[in-house]
């Protein structure tokens, strides 16, 4: 089955995958990117959607598979259930897999702050890697470990992301 010619992407310099209603999968994405790019040697774009909570899987999927840009919002701010959001793509992309995006991950949660209100959206407190709780600690066993190292109860250091630690103590 031809979907497109090659002979068209001559006048292209890339070519955007959409997920546009959010099914795919992250080996779906990686498949995908790998058949696309073995025909068209462009530039290819990642853009997914959030509709079962695969944005960022597929994002990093996409990249890991050889795409080179991930269409991204902060907050994840998009259509129906949202896009990828970026701090949650960089924060993976630098730290579980040692990759450089170029965004200083330091001011993501700064600048998700300033999205939220210019938006005129709260931001959900659980919200990975820039929510208000994502470094409190509630259960006895992680305010114990809290206070020997914060490796052992949470996958990066506090500070990285600027989040706040709080305790309930």
């Amino acid at each position: 089955m031809t979907i497109l010619s090659s002979e068209m992407f001559d006048y292209f310099d890339g070519a955007v995958l959409y997920d546009t209603v959010g099914v795919a999968t992250p080996d779906g994405m990686r498949s995908l990117v790998e058949l696309v790019s073995r025909r068209l040697k462009k530039r290819l774009i990642a853009h997914c959607h959030n509709d079962y909570g695969l944005a960022v899987a597929n994002t990093i999927a996409a990249i890991s598979a050889g795409a080179e840009v991930a269409d991204v919002s902060l907050l994840g701010v998009g259509d129906r259930a949202g896009n990828a959001a970026t701090e949650e793509v960089v924060a993976s992309i630098t730290c579980l897999y040692s990759g450089m995006t170029g965004i200083d991950y330091r001011s993501l949660s700064r600048m998700c702050k300033i999205a939220s209100w210019a938006l005129d959206e709260q931001r959900d407190a659980l919200k990975p890697i820039v929510g208000t709780s994502v470094a409190n600690s509630y259960s006895e066993l992680h305010q114990d470990r809290e206070s020997k190292s914060w490796s052992v109860w949470l996958p990066f250091s506090p500070g990285l992301f600027r989040a706040e630690v709080k305790s309930a103590q």
